[in-house]
């Protein structure tokens, strides 16, 4: 099967975030990653028919990715290229090459967006809807991926992970809530996405201002997965100005939680998601009322 490739810098999936934006690449469509210095690899299987799409990825790339990548680029001239970079990168590149550049795709841009640009161009390759792209993917994963089942721990109680950078915070909502749930605390987005491959809670306290990966990235991939998008998310945020929550809001998370609300109304409100989500499950009903 044709794959998508992604060139990159030799080391550039270094840091946690560009690890995870791998992982979330790799599990919206079938995607190897390369990098440019491997030019005899890439250009073998372009040979060999094993690519569909490449995307080069040119931002602040080396003289040696550069040389590499232009070899690539100009080695066959069927190949569809995509193109991402700041405009000045992508202007030394556009109409200068006989390559088949299909799309040029300016920096910065949200992965979200950037997974949809590459659907919309591997459905135009095969002359299908984008739904079918993303139709295929979630059979590959029913098929290949085991999914993280449900921890079956002795504590009976309901299970909370909380999510917040604050040291602080943590303490204070493990505290308030340690009475009545269980709790897990990690301290980044980044690290609560790596506790979600492997368990599952029955909620998530999710602080809204993180630095990396804020809590709005946060939740939007875990709504990008299959298996944790009906997690019920609570966004924990210390400002009370009702623009701010009012945007929090617009990404449909099952409430928010001013940290400096008072103790008895964090917990009824968490009680509240928690009891609503048991009623769906019991009566089946779809989740659209927080």
């Amino acid at each position: 099967m044709s794959k998508t490739l992604f060139l990159l810098e030799p080391n550039f999936n270094s840091t946690a975030e560009q690890k995870l934006n791998g992982k979330l690449i790799q599990n919206a469509f079938d995607t190897e990653f390369s990098s440019y210095d491997k030019v005899d690899y890439v250009t073998k299987k372009i040979e060999a028919g094993e690519i569909e799409l490449i995307i080069a990825y040119l931002h602040e790339l080396s003289p040696e990715s550069k040389k590499g990548f232009l070899q690539i680029l100009n080695h066959d001239h069927q190949t569809p290229f995509l193109l991402c970079g700041a405009h000045e990168e992508l202007h030394k590149y556009y109409e200068r090459v006989d390559a088949r550049i299909v799309k040029y795709l300016q920096l910065p841009v949200t992965i979200n967006d950037f997974i949809q640009v590459v659907r919309e161009e591997l459905a135009k390759i095969r002359g299908v809807d984008v739904e079918a792209i993303v139709a295929e993917n979630k059979t590959d994963e029913a098929e290949n991926v085991a999914k993280p089942q449900k921890a079956k721990p002795v504590d009976p109680r309901k299970h909370i992970l909380i999510v917040d950078d604050d040291a602080v915070a943590l303490r204070t909502f493990t505290n308030i809530l340690k009475k009545d749930y269980a709790t897990s605390v990690v301290k980044s987005g980044t690290q609560a996405l790596e506790f979600l491959g492997k368990e599952i809670p029955d909620l998530i306290l999710l602080d809204y201002e993180m630095p990396v990966m804020d809590g709005v990235q946060t939740f939007e991939a875990i709504l990008s997965e299959e298996n944790l998008k009906d997690i019920p998310v609570i966004f924990l945020t210390g400002v009370s100005d009702a623009n701010y929550v009012t945007e929090a809001l617009k990404k449909k998370p099952a409430g928010y939680v001013l940290k400096s609300e008072k103790e008895e109304n964090i917990k009824a409100k968490i009680k509240d998601v928690l009891e609503r989500i048991e009623n769906n499950k019991k009566y089946n009903t779809p989740r659209t009322d927080y």
